[in-house]
């Protein structure tokens, strides 16, 4: 039950993770090789027990950054208590480093990697994070959830140098710097899904309709 995926820069290997089956917890994290079509499954037991990988990043040194969710959805019975964000080796399929950085949450909705590596994340309710893999510590936190709750893949970096998310509430504009945020448009309807950019226009989906809207300056 796939909820996200990442490509690695060197062409060859594609991630993908997502929620167990039905009555089960905790889904793994599959790594495919495009070169050989060889595919690894690596289970939660291995990777981070009981939670499913939601969110899912590549590091500019190649360690993969995910965000776990411990829900499941299609009826098991969850047994882990709060999210964890984790750094992994995927060639040496270990585990570098997991811990909360926001505490009792129990999703970390979407992730991006900015500059000098440093991680932002979106956690169920709206609490916007930044990570620094260096130190492994989190260094900001900002609380956003006056746009409302924000969605699956829904932080992206733009050549301005800005990060934008899709909240349910609209689009909002992100100052990677202080974390501050400012609406580039309120959604006349709620949002469901988000977020993708093109030819500076940004579109979302309510439910099965699409909308757009110009990002300005």
């Amino acid at each position: 039950r796939p909820r996200t995926a990442a490509a690695h820069p060197d062409g060859r290997h594609v991630f993908m993770a997502g929620f167990a089956g039905y009555g089960r917890v905790g889904g793994g994290l599959g790594i495919v090789d495009l070169e050989t079509g060889t595919a690894t499954l690596v289970t939660h037991e291995r990777l981070i027990p009981n939670q499913s990988t939601i969110a899912l990043k590549v590091l500019p040194d190649g360690t993969l950054v995910g965000g776990t969710s411990v829900e499941a959805p299609g009826g098991g019975h969850t047994q882990a208590e709060e999210a964890v964000l984790y750094l992994y080796d995927w060639k040496r399929q270990e585990v570098l480093y997991q811990g909360s950085p926001v505490p009792k949450v129990r999703d970390l909705i979407c992730l991006e990697v900015g500059a000098g590596g440093r991680v932002y994340g979106l956690a169920a309710g709206g609490t916007l994070f930044v990570f620094d893999p260096a130190s492994r510590q989190v260094v900001q936190r900002a609380d956003l959830s006056s746009f409302g709750g924000p969605l699956r893949s829904s932080l992206l970096w733009q050549p301005d140098g800005r990060l934008y998310a899709a909240f349910t509430r609209g689009l909002v504009r992100i100052d990677p710097a202080t974390l501050e945020g400012s609406w580039v448009a309120p959604s006349p309807v709620p949002v469901t899904a988000g977020l993708a950019i093109l030819g500076g226009r940004a579109y979302v989906a309510s439910q099965a309709t699409i909308w757009s809207c110009p990002l300005g300056q």
